[in-house]
């Protein structure tokens, strides 16, 4: 079954204004929620209270700031969109039950063996020629992100490896799936009349969001999989599955390395032969075959009729 986007109240270029205005909104306020979030939970004052988030004394304030920056920054703007564009949220983000055991399974198959797709792509970013200055701007960027996360991630019991699951996997999958996917991704399907273009640009801006260079291109690989995976089932829970996922998966590496004494930025990277990123992009692409032809299945059946979609198009 052949589908595309439709948004027909409210024109394509309008809803990138208002979606641009709602995310700015909510970065800006994330802003100040983290800070607030950081002095209410430390004492600290404003100055101190900045570089706090990286001192692993003070490990719940970083993960409490971490997750009400998420839900601020992203999660908000993504709900108060949807309330205006399309009325009813819960349906117009994606939210529907319908979902198979075949689609989960997919699901599960193509973001495992994405993790090989992601490393190889890794490897491939490092390669890529940049001047000296940019070189350590982006590695002093890299190194600042991971330093936050060592300590965020630094766990000693399961209490900690639950809470880390929280802030670092599922937060982050819920309102990064629903601002990205939900929202962001439809405009531009819609706004470029074409699927993969609208979901290219999609993930660009999904992994750039996250400032950092030397992922850049495997988390453009996760935003293409995790946008075809939105585009054929139209399903919010099955993205934000997946994305948790792919999060939760890092997290409990991290709790080994850390119940292990090994936790560092050094361990964090991936590393595998080339050839398992390319057996692993060819699984991933007979995988989502799969998962369209199961998704095209419940939508030919009449088990789910989305009402933000119609036929024809572009593919």
């Amino acid at each position: 079954m052949n589908v595309m986007y439709s948004r027909q109240t409210i024109a394509p270029w309008s809803q990138v204004a208002i979606l641009l205005g709602v995310t700015g909104a909510g970065l800006i306020l994330g802003g100040f929620a983290v800070l607030a979030t950081v002095i209410g939970m430390t004492h600290l004052p404003m100055t101190e209270a900045i570089n706090a988030i990286k001192d692993p004394k003070y490990v719940d304030a970083a993960r409490m700031a971490q997750c009400v920056g998420a839900l601020v920054s992203f999660g908000i703007p993504a709900v108060i969109f949807a309330v205006i564009v399309g009325g009813k949220p819960f349906n117009y983000l994606g939210f529907n039950k319908n979902a198979t055991a075949k689609q989960l399974t997919y699901v599960i198959i193509a973001m495992f063996t994405a993790i090989f797709v992601s490393a190889a792509l890794g490897e491939l970013n490092q390669m890529i020629p940049v001047g000296k200055s940019l070189m350590e701007k982006f590695k002093r960027m890299e190194d600042e992100y991971k330093d936050q996360v060592v300590v965020i991630a630094t766990m000693k019991n399961y209490r900690d490896l639950i809470l880390t699951l929280i802030t670092i996997a599922l937060i982050p999958a819920v309102v990064e799936e629903l601002l990205f996917r939900s929202c962001l991704q439809p405009v531009m399907i819609n706004l470029t009349r074409n699927v993969f273009v609208g979901i290219l640009i999609t993930s660009i801006l999904f992994s750039a969001i996250h400032f950092s260079f030397y992922g850049f291109l495997a988390r453009m690989f996760l935003g293409l999989l995790l946008g075809y995976i939105y585009y054929f089932s139209k399903n919010a829970w099955l993205n934000i599955f997946a994305h948790f996922f792919n999060n939760a998966i890092v997290v409990v590496q991290m709790y080994a390395l850390s119940k292990a004494g090994k936790m560092n930025t050094e361990s964090m990277d991936d590393h595998f032969p080339w050839y398992l990123g390319i057996a692993g992009a060819l699984t991933v692409i007979f995988v989502m075959i799969l998962f369209k032809r199961e998704s095209d299945r419940i939508i030919d059946n009449g088990q789910f009729l989305p009402d933000r979609i119609h036929s024809g198009g572009d593919n």
